[in-house]
């Protein structure tokens, strides 16, 4: 008997961790492509675009702006002076003078250190010094290739200035 009960709860515990490593079924977005909820640093993110580099102080910090519609309409404001803060212990953000075109944009983000996203809801654009959730009001702009460590060390607001990198194009 006590076999038989081991067997059934060993039997039961096989099922239940079977189930938990199923693959999760991809969402379909409005246009009917799949989702499958990648996290920006996975292959799905475009390596081309524009370089800029954001200048706080006498530190750089080099940025890989996407080629994309909300990252186009960022880079043609530049040059910008922008005042950033921090938010949440996790992002630096700061609010761009105009609107940024999100039409044909693809919604949704996990975002990783280094990830510039706009926060499509409060028009600001923010860059993650820490890992952060899922969140379908992001939308991807590009990634901070170096100087990180100099963003995330800046405490209380401070001033930066954002520009094409003539060295870099």
């Amino acid at each position: 008997m006590k076999k038989k009960a081991v067997w059934m709860i060993a039997l039961v515990l096989l099922f239940t961790l079977a189930a938990c490593g199923a693959a999760e079924d991809p969402q379909r977005n409005e246009s009917g492509t799949e989702e499958t909820g990648v996290s920006s640093s996975q292959a799905s993110r475009e390596e081309s675009g524009r370089h800029v580099k954001m200048t706080i102080g006498s530190q750089e910090i080099q940025i890989l702006l996407s080629d994309t519609p909300a990252a186009d309409s960022l880079y043609e404001m530049l040059p910008l002076e922008l005042e950033f803060s921090d938010y949440n212990q996790t992002e630096k953000i700061a609010y761009p003078p105009d609107e940024l075109d999100t039409e044909g944009e693809n919604f949704g983000v996990e975002p990783s250190v280094g990830d510039v996203c706009l926060y499509e809801p409060w028009g600001d654009v923010c860059i993650f010094y820490e890992d952060f959730s899922y969140s379908e009001d992001l939308v991807y702009l590009g990634k901070v290739e170096s100087g990180m460590e100099a963003l995330a060390a800046q405490n209380g607001d401070f001033a930066a200035r954002i520009e094409p990198d003539e060295e870099q194009e």
